[in-house]
């Protein structure tokens, strides 16, 4: 490395030579390899644009330095990006107002629907729909489960006729 002030070609790239593989390094920890070369590109134009400035001084540190700036300004320039793409990904987990509208209507309808159903068919489906098992119901009916299977069936295909417009 140098020692006094380097102003050379051949003093620059023997600075680039010995730091280059430790600058890479550094810059892949940080950016990871997608920004490593762009980063390295910049830190190497900034540090040739100064070279005329600098002291000679530990040009190993003193490159770092630059490094270290260019992650600063890489990162800053990063977040719009960042928020921009978390917006994006937010947008796309929300459902739309017009979505939102319209599950609240399929719903309207269907608590329509149930109320047209008899009144066993309904205690059924309410129960199921709530989470209870079809033993419980069974149990709290009085029957059998394989009828709390086949009211349940009959529920479903005349909600689904309601719902498609048909009445239960």
């Amino acid at each position: 490395m140098p020692t006094t002030h380097a102003t050379t070609n051949a003093d620059f790239q023997n600075v680039h030579r010995e730091c280059s593989a430790a600058l890479r390094a550094f810059l892949v920890v940080r950016a990871g390899r997608n920004h490593c070369d762009d980063l390295l590109q910049d830190v190497w134009t900034r540090a040739l644009t100064a070279w005329s400035r600098f002291d000679g001084q530990n040009a190993k540190a003193w490159l770092f330095r630059i490094a270290h700036n260019c992650l600063i300004d890489h990162h800053r320039k990063k977040k719009p990006e960042a928020m921009a793409e978390l917006h994006h990904h937010v947008d796309e987990r929300l459902p739309a107002a017009d979505a939102i509208a319209l599950e609240g209507e399929r719903m309207r309808q269907l608590r329509d629907c149930l109320t047209k159903l008899s009144d066993d068919f309904r205690k059924v489906a309410q129960a199921l729909l709530g989470g209870e098992t079809a033993d419980d119901v069974a149990a709290r009916m009085g029957v059998n489960r394989a009828t709390v299977y086949t009211r349940w069936h009959r529920a479903k295909e005349a909600l689904q006729h309601c719902v498609n417009g048909a009445s239960p």
